[in-house]
């Protein structure tokens, strides 16, 4: 059973966008959602948002988006590579 909660509690979005090959900087990565020149997706602890496209959701929603999955599949690859 996956436990979405937990995921959300114990991942961050800067940790998850590091292991999906990001490197943000203060925060902020290029959006992989539009094309951009200057990085508009701001990493939150628990949310991420693009001030570009306004696109929006928690580490889940990212992972899943980046993947071109679905939520749950990201998930299970979520809890793979950092519950193990």
């Amino acid at each position: 059973m996956i436990d979405f909660a937990e995921i959300k509690e114990r991942i961050t979005l800067q940790e998850a966008a590091r292991w999906l090959g990001f490197t943000p900087q203060s925060g902020f990565i290029d959006c992989p959602f539009h094309q951009e020149k200057t990085p508009s997706l701001k990493l939150y602890e628990n949310r991420f948002h693009c001030f570009g496209c306004g696109t929006s959701g928690d580490v889940l929603d990212f992972a899943a988006q980046v993947l071109g999955i679905s939520t749950v599949e990201a998930a299970q690859k979520l809890m793979a590579a950092f519950f193990a």
